[in-house]
């Protein structure tokens, strides 16, 4: 280890281009704000480092060894010890109460009796379940309804020790389980030692004080000894629930976990709020550090020492399940049923039989992933990199892809469209035949053609006048598409599912509004025989396509129509591309004006409960109006308001699936229509600012840069 260097040397020399900062002493520097992406902190000692709000996009830390340096490490434990201490007094009064069953007066053996009873309930309950995050919940409502019985067979006075000794023991135990707990993610079983040695001396104190001020006789030695054991049972039953709720994968004592790992966190290394995109921390050792508000999309965890110890706010590490898997890279086998795995580094994982049904993949990365018989159904992979993933056997029903999601590579023999079989025993097997397997370059070949179409979803079947109309004046608008664009027209009970194919580039949202908003045009207005007869003048051959829909002659055309929608992706009935909201549609078609005012009586209606609805709520206020002020065409402006009604919409609920989905995009269309505005508008600024900022109120992992 080299010696120790401050960040003014360290940030001159990147300033001149160097990049390798391998095995510097870097303990206790401030980068905060600092641009270090590339940057190389291999075996560097970064111990009490502050990175926060740095920039450390592709940075190595590999090796590197981050946490608490000693001095904090001794004053953290000295605070454990005196909490835990505190705690042994707690508990040490708690058994006083309980100690009354050995004395002469019945009434006060009923209040010892009371009180063991409930506290022993509680002590048995903390250990089976955990002390609750929400009040009325595990080991406390069980030792309440305890107390509650005990009024009800008429020893009501019996209730009111009960819930003191209760009180004290609850207060007792939490302390030692945060103070336990702070100690384990701090320096593991030392750190427990301490502090459970600071709450039996806390009960030995008192026991030596209450000797000295009185003379104790055999009565008296034997209510002390009750109560010193009494203490030393609830301080152990509080220890455990700290060590566990540190060390297990279960939501049992999540907040213990919390505020434990917040205190272990506590002048550690300080990743807050910093971008560590792509970052690489292959083997380092993460105790003690913050990764509270970072973005860590694509960041690699391979092999990294104590990441369970590490404070990890809302982000996917504080998942246990998944941290461990982005440790190990092993999910064989496991469940991660609607897990959160966005920007997740999967490279080279094997999650072979692995249920990942609803999981959000949202912009992570599956290179040379092992997914053999994995179960996509319903996953979020808009945004994944599947390069060179091995996808023989998997399932990936109504899974959900988009021009986003990387398929180059991909080695897969077969795939099953339905996760369950359907009334003929079929799981819908890709290629059909049994002993037929795709080719190389099959499979990506096929969910390509899927992507670069787009789906419209027409109600109610298709009135004929209307949809000559409407694709008229579509391929009048988008001049790439043609009557050759029309892969199939699909029956769906009572609606018509409408695939056009379309070049990579195209904007698949504008198409599929720009479509239903002619449609339903065509549809109020009636019959205008002279501009019908012009539509019809130049693309009458659709009639022909349209007469597929009548019963005597339903086929299914082409690829998308034979897999069945739901089942290749981007088909499904569920699938927001083909979700059409009558809402949006209609608020599309009213003036800008009319449209502004909508939506703007919408936002005033959405919650504002807690700090992050209110802040989205006022952003979601300054983007209509920028919208709304801002002189530009009427249909650039009329796009945005139909792109920003569906994300107020969406954020009635933004926790949602459905709405994260409807959300994202929202969110890239309104980017990428700003980006093709005139860059002197100052809509195009305020986009700029303002489209990050609700993305990440809405929890949503987005590039729009």
């Amino acid at each position: 280890m080299a010696n120790r260097t401050n960040a003014k040397e360290v940030l001159r020399r990147y300033a001149a281009g160097e990049r390798d900062f391998c095995r510097f002493n870097l303990r206790g520097q401030s980068f905060k704000n600092a641009d270090l992406s590339g940057a190389d902190f291999s075996e560097a000692d970064i111990r009490g480092t502050n990175f926060s709000e740095a920039t450390l996009c592709g940075a190595n830390f590999s090796r590197a060894k981050a946490g608490l340096q000693r001095r904090w490490v001794v004053g953290l434990l000295a605070i454990a010890f005196v909490l835990a201490t505190m705690a042994g007094i707690l508990t040490f009064y708690a058994g006083s109460t309980v100690s009354n069953i050995f004395g002469t007066s019945s009434f006060n053996q009923i209040f010892g009796w009371c009180g063991l009873t409930v506290t022993f309930a509680f002590i048995m309950c903390t250990l089976r379940r955990g002390i609750a995050e929400e009040p009325g919940d595990g080991a406390v409502r069980v030792a309440a309804a305890v107390v509650i019985a005990f009024a009800g067979f008429g020893i009501v006075a019996g209730a009111v020790p009960g819930a003191v000794a209760l009180a004290l023991a609850v207060s007792g135990a939490v302390a030692v389980a945060v103070a336990v707990g702070g100690a384990v993610a701090i320096t593991g079983a030392v750190g427990e030692a301490v502090a459970i040695t600071g709450a039996a001396g806390g009960a030995v104190a008192i026991t030596g004080a209450a000797g000295g001020a009185v003379t104790v006789g055999v009565g008296g030695a034997i209510n002390i000894i009750g109560a010193h054991a009494f203490s030393f049972a609830v301080t152990f039953a509080g220890a455990y629930v700290g060590r566990r709720a540190v060390e297990s994968p279960d939501d049992r004592g999540r907040w213990i976990r919390n505020l434990a790992l917040l205190i272990g966190s506590t002048s550690g290394t300080n990743f807050l709020k910093a971008d560590l995109t792509n970052a690489n921390f292959t083997a380092a050792t993460l105790g003690s550090t913050s990764f509270n508000a970072a973005v860590i999309t694509r960041t690699c965890w391979k092999e990294t020492r104590k990441l369970h110890l590490a404070s990890s706010g809302l982000s996917i590490l504080r998942n246990i399940d998944v941290s461990a898997l982005l440790v190990s890279g092993n999910g064989y086998n496991q469940d991660f049923k609607y897990a959160d795995l966005r920007g997740a580094n999967l490279v080279g994982a094997n999650l072979e039989g692995a249920n990942l049904k609803g999981a959000n993949l949202a912009d992570a990365t599956l290179k040379a992933a092992n997914l053999k018989d994995a179960n996509l159904t319903s996953s979020q992979c808009i945004g994944v990199d599947f390069t060179s993933a091995y996808l023989t056997g998997a399932c990936l029903e109504a899974w959900n892809i988009d021009p986003t999601t990387t398929l180059t590579n991909v080695d897969c023999q077969f795939v099953f469209l339905l996760e369950h079989p359907n009334h003929l025993g079929s799981r819908e097997r890709r290629p059909h035949d049994p002993s037929a397997t795709f080719a190389p370059g099959d499979f990506g070949k096929l969910y390509t053609e899927i992507m670069d179409a787009v789906q419209i979803l027409i109600r109610d079947g298709i009135n004929p006048d209307a949809f000559l109309a409407a694709f008229g004046k579509l391929m009048a608008e988008h001049p790439e598409i043609t009557l050759d664009s029309i892969q199939s027209i699909a029956k769906k009970g009572t609606d018509a599912l409408v695939t056009l194919a379309v070049t990579p580039d195209t904007d698949k949202a504008k198409v599929e509004r720009d479509f239903l908003k002619a449609y339903k045009v065509g549809l109020e207005a009636g019959k205008n025989q002279a501009r019908l007869e012009s539509a019809r003048e130049s693309i009458r051959d659709i009639k022909e396509i349209i007469s597929i829909l009548t019963p005597a002659n339903n086929p299914v055309v082409k690829l998308i129509a034979q897999a069945g929608a739901k089942a290749m992706n981007n088909s499904s009935d569920q699938s927001p591309t083909i979700k059409v909201s009558g809402d949006a549609i209609g608020n599309v078609i009213g003036d800008n004006a009319t449209i502004s005012g909508t939506i703007a009586k919408s936002i005033q209606q959405l919650p504002a409960n807690d700090d992050r609805q209110a802040d989205l709520k006022n952003l979601l206020e300054e983007l209509s109006k920028a919208i709304a002020s801002e002189e530009i065409s009427d249909t650039d402006k009329a796009d945005l308001l139909a792109q920003l009604q569906i994300l107020v919409g969406a954020s009635q609920e933004p926790e949602t699936p459905a709405a994260k989905e409807q959300s994202g995009r929202a969110l890239r269309t309104m980017s990428a229509l700003a980006k093709n505005l005139p860059t002197a508008t100052q809509l195009v600024t305020e986009c700029r600012r303002l489209l990050p900022e609700i993305a990440k109120l809405l929890g949503l992992s987005l590039n729009l840069g």
